[in-house]
């Protein structure tokens, strides 16, 4: 587990490439050459027809994407914060800390900010992690600032959209890139519905097609006669209800379902709250969480009537489904455009509000362009350091995510977020318990669909993926492999959820009923972890796999998707790019997350045993030791503060963060004291103190002296003030050394446990 997340946002594929033009042209003098920034031109330009030009006075929403300062310090913080046994395991950060430790300088925010303003844009949002601004201006600002033209094309399918002529210069700030210049591509929601047709129609009406999923079955979509009866739930027209969820999945009884807890939710539509209501009153769901809605970006909150308003819907009543007991549910509604998008991302991670996040829209990996990759990175990882759990519908068109070629879907792509595969339930009956799962393809049977899952084109595979791709899988040991989990997604064997604009009551299925599903249960397990005083679970992969790697608990907690395929990618044993590692088996994962782990020693480096690199202590010179003279109390390494044939100060101290919840807190360690000092007065000593970041002592722990010597070392056992509680503090050892007789403080072996 030292090795749990390797620096997978250092290998975006070009990324290197783009920081590096990026950096020779921010220069402190603030001078420019005009360097083109690469990734801004989509690839269907190469397929479609120019038609015009943008209208010089038609107004843009971009995002400028910032230059993170240090990748590496922000790789390392996220590595150690979900190592177990870390100092800094679980230690969360606010929005305002992730800014302050990865973001732009303040002085470095403003000059993008002035420069923005010198432009003639509008700067419309500012970010706390100031790695991001978005800015609103007319298409020929934006031409003049950024040395491009704007052309209108005709796709090779008829759509129409506008995008550069080329990629834009760099600025004199450090921009890594612009979103916003084209419209080429929008994200799809990843919802489907029985037969591969899109929503329901008017009674007597043919299907429309599906927004976003695979193309309709070869022929003249049939007419629709009304919702037909699945027999797989107990719902109004035989799709699954809650009840049935929870049943399927082992999670009836011991569960919180999501008590007092804020979930949120991406979506680029709006909802009818009427619709939710009577789904709430249909199950006869015992509460009801407080909806709110959060519009961004101009954006009124109207339902559009489409498949994106019965994404909404489903959306929530999945959630609903799973965390009834929650406080509030948090819907981030925005328009449906990739700048919006990515807006959305961040206004979540900006607020730092919900926990546990789903989102259910996307787009094909090898559509998006890198910069918007680059974005949405910065906002995962800023997510990850704040603890928020984030899943993502890995894409309803089986490995074939743009339609064509082997591809995956983002963001359900990145490696800060847990991508949500689909499987085919069968249970023994409507409303009865879990048979089995297969992986969902029903490209055969009914003209399209299937789980997405597959391998990356573009990031490295996490660590924490490490050592689980087996050649059966034919998936990749070196690239990013996709979903991470799966639940029931087929619309066959599908949801009941209630759109009164499309009629009523019908079924829908696709991962993304899945996403929201998974999100509404780590909300349970966060429950539980609130209750037995435990930070939440925070970015969920690496707490999964690392179960994953103890056969026993991976046959216990999950259920293995061994058989099927999503079009390529085939179920084998353990970890697939068709399923992820499968399906939650409700009580026992939850179980498994939620019970208390072992207690964490607190202390970095406790017994000194890598060698004269003290670290994370801080030691004056020749404290830590390895000689004979002194031999340490275990192992090879000691501290010896002291021992010197005249007067002298020792240091040695450590910078330690104590979980926010406990009821004790407890420091020990070994010590052995020998003296030629033969006062019967305390002369030398060693205090024991705590200290605040700032160096004011919080707690003088204990104090010894020539007085103590012994002859061989004493564990000494100290209760700390719980008012320590959720600090930062210095763990000082001070020896102080007055006469010309020797005496020598040895420590070793020291621990600090807080439960």
């Amino acid at each position: 587990m030292r090795d749990l997340l390797t620096k997978s946002l250092r290998h975006l594929v070009l990324l290197s490439g783009i920081l590096a033009l990026v950096l020779s042209a921010y220069k402190a003098t603030g001078q420019t050459p005009l360097k083109r920034l690469p990734g801004h031109l989509p690839a269907i330009i190469a397929r479609s027809t120019p038609v015009g030009v943008v209208p010089p006075t038609q107004p843009l929403h971009l995002m400028l994407v910032l230059q993170i300062p240090d990748q590496k310090k922000l790789d390392d913080y996220i590595k150690r914060v979900y190592t177990p046994n870390d100092p800094l395991y679980h230690h969360y950060l606010t929005p305002q800390q992730f800014g302050d430790m990865f973001g732009l300088s303040q002085a470095d925010y403003n000059r993008v900010i002035n420069w923005a303003k010198s432009q003639g844009f509008q700067v419309t949002q500012t970010y706390k992690n100031r790695l991001l601004l978005g800015i609103t201006t007319s298409a020929m600002k934006a031409q003049n600032a950024f040395h491009v033209k704007l052309r209108q094309y005709t796709g090779p399918d008829g759509s129409k959209f506008y995008a550069p002529d080329s990629n834009p210069t760099a600025p004199p700030v450090p921009i890594v890139g612009i979103i916003g210049l084209d419209n080429a591509a929008k994200p799809k929601p990843l919802l489907q519905f029985p037969g591969g047709f899109g929503p329901p129609p008017t009674v007597g009406s043919p299907y429309p097609p599906i927004q976003g999923g695979p193309l309709n079955p070869i022929g003249t979509p049939p007419i629709y006669t009304g919702p037909k009866p699945l027999n797989v739930g107990t719902g109004p027209v035989g799709g699954l209800a809650p009840q049935d969820i929870q049943t399927a999945y082992s999670l009836t009884s011991g569960v919180p379902y999501g008590d007092g807890q804020i979930l949120g939710l991406v979506e680029l539509d709006g909802y009818a709250a009427s619709d939710i209501t009577q789904y709430i009153n249909q199950f006869q769901l015992p509460n009801s969480p407080v909806l709110k809605n959060i519009l961004l970006d101009g954006f009124n909150g109207s339902p559009s009537g489409t498949g994106g308003q019965a994404e909404v819907t489903l959306d929530i009543d999945m959630m609903l489904a799973l965390a009834y007991n929650a406080a509030k549910i948090l819907v981030y509604e925005s328009p449906n455009s990739l700048t919006s998008f990515l807006d959305n991302f961040a206004a979540i991670a900006n607020d730092d509000i919900a926990t546990s996040i789903s989102c259910s829209w996307g787009l094909a990996e090898d559509l998006t362009p890198l910069v918007a990759l680059i974005a949405e990175n910065y906002t995962f990882s800023q997510m990850a350091a704040q603890g928020q759990s984030f899943f993502d519908a890995a894409g309803d068109n089986g490995a074939f995510d743009d339609g064509s070629t082997l591809s995956v879907d983002a963001p359900a792509d990145q490696p800060y977020v847990t991508g949500v595969g689909g499987t085919t339930l069968k249970t023994n009956g409507p409303g009865g318990a879990y048979v089995s799962e297969t992986v969902w393809n029903n490209d055969v049977i009914d003209g399209g669909g299937g789980g997405g899952g597959g391998i990356s084109i573009h990031w490295a595979i996490p660590s924490y993926q490490s050592g689980f791709i087996s050649p059966a899988s034919l998936g990749s040991p070196a690239l990013r492999n996709v979903p991470d989990v799966a639940l029931d997604a087929d619309p066959n064997t599908g949801y009941d959820i209630y759109v009164a604009s499309f009629g009523g009551w019908f079924t829908v299925g696709g991962t993304s009923a899945a996403a929201p599903l998974w999100a509404a249960f780590i909300a349970d397990v966060n429950a539980g972890r609130a209750q037995a005083h435990q930070n939440f679970i925070g970015f969920a992969n690496p707490a999964l796999y690392n179960i994953a790697r103890d056969s026993t608990k991976y046959a216990n907690d999950f259920h293995d998707i061994t058989t099927g395929d999503n079009g390529f990618y085939p179920a084998v044993p353990g970890y697939d790019d068709a399923s992820g590692l499968g399906s939650f088996n409700g009580v026992n994962l939850y179980t498994e997350l939620v019970q208390p782990p072992s207690p964490t020693n607190l202390i970095g480096n406790p017994g000194f045993e890598n060698g004269f690199d003290p670290s994370p202590w801080i030691a004056t010179p020749g404290v830590i030791s390895d000689s004979l003279l002194e031999p340490p109390h275990s192992g090879y390494w000691d501290a010896w503060l002291c021992g010197y044939p005249l007067p002298h100060t020792d240091i040695l101290e450590q910078y330690v963060t104590i979980p926010g919840s406990v009821s004790t807190i407890t420091l020990s360690f070994y010590l052995h004291i020998d003296t030629a000092n033969t006062a019967t007065t305390p002369e030398d000593t060693l205090q024991v103190e705590i200290l605040d970041i700032n160096g004011k002592l919080l707690d003088l722990v204990q104090t010894f002296s020539n007085l103590n010597a012994n002859t061989g070392y004493t564990q000494e056992t100290f209760s700390l003030p719980t008012s320590l509680a959720g600090q930062t503090v210095i763990l000082r050892l001070a020896g102080t050394q007055t006469t010309f007789a020797p005496t020598s403080f040895v420590v070793d072996d020291f621990s600090l446990i807080a439960k």
